[in-house]
């Protein structure tokens, strides 16, 4: 697929939901054709909603990965919601443990979206529906502040945390915080640590390859990094290849 005829954007949450949502994203192809995506492991979970010809085609709720998947996508345009972690919680009450490295249907009527809204509205009018939607949905009976404390504590951190600090700090014993995080997203306390860790050192190796501050070795990160995206770092095209999107440069000349 020519990048040149892909548009990518996404918008911010307001800050009231910055816990829970991570961005709006809106993706469109000027031509409708073929084209596999590397999707590599974020820590987050989406909401996509698939729309071609006016009509929506598809939606379904995908769970967090915790390695590569390729998806074959021949979508003109799409329309997503990423999630954090805690917006499970604090925002859905929903759990996405049998959602692991998969995705299931979803109705839009269950939180409530209007479907006629979201086709017909530009970005801009959508991003601000859906914070107004979000908003009203925060339910601060189910906040558990010391989940999010752990949650938040792995983010600040890029992941570079032990579960004995992150015990210490948040106030949860160690058995509790994997029960929780295993109920919620179907992977451990260390395993989401190291996707953030992953994650961080991805946005630093599309400057600058040496950068793997995150890790102890050398050998170590570039195992972490294979285990992950299936590649060596020198042979992962940083920016340059549209099949692995999250790192794509939109709009590089």
């Amino acid at each position: 697929m020519d990048a040149s005829l892909i548009t990518y954007t996404q918008f911010a949450p307001l800050k009231a939901l910055e816990n829970y949502i991570c961005a709006y994203w809106f993706f469109s192809s000027e031509e409708l054709v073929q084209q596999q995506f590397d999707i590599l492991p974020d820590g987050y979970f989406d909401l996509v909603i698939t729309c071609n010809h006016g009509c929506i085609t598809n939606c379904r709720l995908v769970g967090i990965w915790n390695s590569r998947i390729a998806v074959h996508s021949s979508v003109c345009r799409q329309i997503g919601i990423r999630f954090k972690p805690y917006a499970l919680l604090g925002l859905l009450n929903l759990r996405i443990a049998d959602l692991l490295n998969t995705g299931t249907s979803f109705n839009l009527w269950d939180w409530g979206i209007n479907s006629d809204i979201v086709l017909t509205s530009p970005p801009e009018t959508l991003v601000g529906y859906w914070n107004d939607l979000f908003l009203k949905k925060v339910d601060d009976k189910s906040e558990d502040k010391r989940l999010l404390s752990v949650f938040n504590l792995i983010e600040n951190t890029n992941g570079i945390i032990s579960v004995k600090d992150l015990s210490s700090l948040s106030g949860m014993c160690d058995r509790q915080m994997r029960r929780r995080m295993n109920e919620l997203i179907g992977i451990g306390v260390k395993e989401y640590a190291n996707i953030v860790r992953f994650k961080k050192t991805m946005k630093l190796l599309k400057t600058d390859k040496t950068r793997y501050d995150a890790y102890f070795d050398q050998s170590h990160f570039i195992k972490n990094f294979k285990a992950y995206t299936g590649f060596i770092p020198s042979d992962f095209e940083f920016g340059n290849n549209v099949r692995f999107l999250q790192y794509f440069d939109f709009g590089k000349d």
